[in-house]
């Protein structure tokens, strides 16, 4: 509106070497503007005070039409340009957060699900993996919960290589009283990880194609 104030009082209605571009893309939007000069180049103009003093300093010239349509153009591929680098950026550091947001949910679960296989084993010693499977099999695709198979589709759809947490988890679980042991064994704590707000990034992620 300040820039429009201006061009009208200095202009009376006429035409002005000043053109502008603009661009947008959702919310980011951006304008380009110059002062086309009588040799032909566009000087870019980058805040109000420098178009205040163009249109002081003006004397009533006004480019051919035909060099205002090419600056214009000039213009816009520059506004587009940065319009595009602005929503880039953004989904960059909107997609680190997400990315964040999963990693710290999976920081969460990841020994939650330690402990919960480490009370599910038949037999000491049993593979982790190998239980992961058989408790997946066993809760089958009908199941009402399906923790297991959530588990390992929020873990990235891999079970680790190796459990290397699984000796300090055995210790730790040894050192349970009975009670203890029953209560990690309802599984409350695997399915509140399960249940983390954070997973929702995961999901976003996902329909984006960007997980």
């Amino acid at each position: 509106e300040e820039v429009a104030a201006q061009v009208a009082a200095a202009s009376d209605g006429r035409e002005t070497p000043l053109v502008v571009a603009l661009a947008s893309d959702g919310a980011f939007r951006q304008a380009c503007a110059g002062w086309i000069e009588r040799s032909g180049d566009v000087t870019p103009l980058a805040t109000a005070a420098t178009l205040a003093r163009r249109l002081q300093e003006w004397d009533g010239w006004v480019p051919p039409s035909k060099r205002r349509f090419e600056a214009e153009e000039a213009l816009r591929v520059e506004a587009t340009a940065r319009v595009a680098a602005m929503a880039s950026r953004a989904r960059e550091v909107e997609r680190a957060a997400l990315v964040g947001h999963v990693e710290a949910a999976r920081l969460r679960l990841r020994p939650v699900l330690a402990r919960a296989l480490a009370v599910s084993v038949r037999q000491p010693g049993a593979d982790w993996n190998a239980t992961w499977r058989a408790l997946i099999d066993r809760e089958g695709s009908g199941a009402r919960v399906q923790r297991w198979a959530r588990a390992l589709d929020l873990m990235g759809g891999t079970m680790p290589s190796t459990w290397a947490e699984r000796p300090e988890v055995e210790t730790a679980i040894g050192e349970l009283t009975r009670a203890q042991r029953e209560g990690l064994q309802t599984y409350s704590e695997l399915d509140a990880a399960l249940a983390d707000a954070r997973w929702d990034a995961l999901e976003t992620l996902r329909r984006r194609g960007d997980a």
